[in-house]
């Protein structure tokens, strides 16, 4: 039987703890020569297509990672929630040299995160299930659909840049548009652990 001091929650970096949208947007334009709104920040939406995107985000990611905005949301959620026991772990799509830049701003911000994860561009789900996570909050609805069967409590986070993004019938993935509603969420968690 898991206990708290079990109870690991992954989280996604750029779009649930950082916003990189803006400098998404900045570096478009300076790189690519391109105008884009928000909803144009992802792979799948990027106009000038995936190679393009990724030459954006790497250089974003490792040379200009504190350019990211923390969001203010996360941090007392995560205090509040760290004095209750709650193991945070980010589990993110990068590269090696990518996720050291993640623990930069990890470090830089203070923030209640007990270790950062690079899936290497691989799917979240080995990681998460060999962490033991308990949950995972995500931005990106196709990086949860694949863990629907696994033994964890999957939070998809509702955000301007993906509203195109559409839940399917009958799914386990909660849908959340705030901090203290995956605060709450996660509470619930822990009460229910200690029946």
């Amino acid at each position: 039987m898991k206990t708290k001091k079990d109870f690991v929650v992954a989280l996604d970096f750029d779009g649930c703890i950082a916003l990189g949208h803006k400098a998404k947007i900045k570096y478009a334009k300076i790189l690519h020569q391109l105008d884009i709104d928000p909803s144009q920040t992802l792979k799948q939406t990027y106009p000038l297509g995936e190679k393009k995107y990724v030459e954006l985000v790497r250089y974003i990611n490792i040379d200009r990672i504190m350019e990211y905005e923390l969001d203010h949301g996360c941090v007392p959620v995560l205090r509040n929630l760290a004095k209750k026991g709650v193991h945070f772990i980010i589990v993110s799509s990068r590269t090696k040299e990518e996720i050291h830049a993640v623990k930069k701003f990890v470090k830089h911000h203070k923030l209640h995160i007990k270790d950062s994860h690079a899936t290497l561009l691989e799917p979240k789900r080995k990681v998460c299930l060999d962490m033991h996570a308990r949950a995972l909050l995500e931005d990106c609805l196709y990086k949860l659909e694949p863990l629907e069967h696994d033994p964890l409590e999957l939070f998809f986070f509702r955000r301007p840049w993906n509203r195109h993004e559409k839940l399917k019938k009958g799914t386990r993935v909660k849908e959340l548009h705030t901090w203290g509603e995956f605060e709450k969420e996660i509470e619930q968690m822990l009460k229910s652990m200690e029946k």
